[in-house]
C-alpha cells in the first residue's frame, strides 16, 4: 500500500475527481505502473493498473515519493552515495553534493523512455542494476527519484516538480526535483543532457509534489 504524507494528501484534494465510481472505473486498466525494488528481496517488481490523467500522475507521485522515504534510511545506499557520488566534494559544500548527484543523474543514467502504456518507478539500485544490466537508464521520472533519493540521504529536503507544458493537456508530463534550502527552492532537471542546475523548461502549469 502506497502512503502519503499529509501534504502529499492536500496535493491529492485539489486536482479534479471523477464524477462517478462507473467514471473512475473506466480509467482503470488503459495503463500501467510498475515498480521495481531491487534493493527489497519482498518485492522485486509489481505490477498496477495506472489511472488516467492527473489521477494517474498522483499515483505514480506516491510511489515515487514511497521509494524516496525508504531509500534514505538504507545505510547501505548511504555508502554508495558518499564514495561513489559525492566522494570528491568536501564537508560543508552543500552546494557541491546537489550539484554531484546532479551531474550523476544527468550524465551517468542514460535517458530511455518507458515501454509503451508502462510508467516505471524504480529504487536506486534498480535504477542502477535492475532495468539494464548494462548500464544505467530510465527517463525522466527515474532521473529524478534518483536525484532526489540521493539528496533526502545526504540530509537535504527534496520535492517533485510536476509540468504541464501545454494547456490542452490532461496529464502533467514531465517531472524533475527541487531541494528547499536556506528557505529557497532550488530547481534540478537532469534529463536535458547540457541543462545545469536551475534551468527549468518552460511551463503552463507547475506544482511542486511534497515527499515528506
Amino acid at each position: 500500500m502506497l502512503l502519503l504524507s499529509s501534504a502529499a494528501a492536500a496535493f491529492l484534494s485539489k486536482l479534479p475527481k471523477s464524477d462517478s465510481p462507473n467514471e473512475a472505473a473506466a480509467e482503470i486498466m488503459r495503463r500501467a505502473l510498475q515498480i521495481f525494488r531491487d534493493g527489497k528481496k519482498e518485492t522485486r517488481s509489481l505490477t498496477l493498473p495506472l489511472l488516467d490523467g492527473e489521477q494517474g500522475n498522483l499515483q505514480t507521485l506516491g510511489a515515487m515519493a514511497q521509494i524516496v522515504r525508504e531509500d534514505r534510511l538504507e545505510p547501505d545506499l548511504r555508502i554508495f552515495v558518499l564514495r561513489e557520488i559525492v566522494g570528491g566534494v568536501r564537508g560543508h559544500d552543500y552546494q557541491g553534493e546537489l550539484e554531484s548527484i546532479f551531474q550523476f543523474a544527468r550524465d551517468r543514467i542514460t535517458y530511455r523512455r518507458d515501454p509503451w502504456g508502462v510508467e516505471r518507478v524504480a529504487d536506486i539500485w534498480s535504477t542502477l542494476y535492475a532495468l539494464n544490466p548494462n548500464t544505467p537508464e530510465g527517463d525522466c521520472g527515474i532521473k529524478s527519484m534518483f536525484f532526489c533519493s540521493c539528496a533526502a540521504i545526504l540530509g537535504f529536503k527534496p520535492f517533485f516538480v510536476v509540468i504541464k507544458q501545454t494547456p490542452n493537456q490532461r496529464a502533467f508530463n514531465h517531472v524533475y526535483a527541487a531541494v528547499l534550502q536556506d528557505g529557497e527552492y532550488r530547481y534540478f532537471d537532469p534529463t536535458p543532457e547540457d541543462a545545469p542546475p536551475g534551468w527549468e523548461v518552460k511551463s503552463y502549469k507547475k506544482f511542486l509534489y511534497p515527499i515528506f
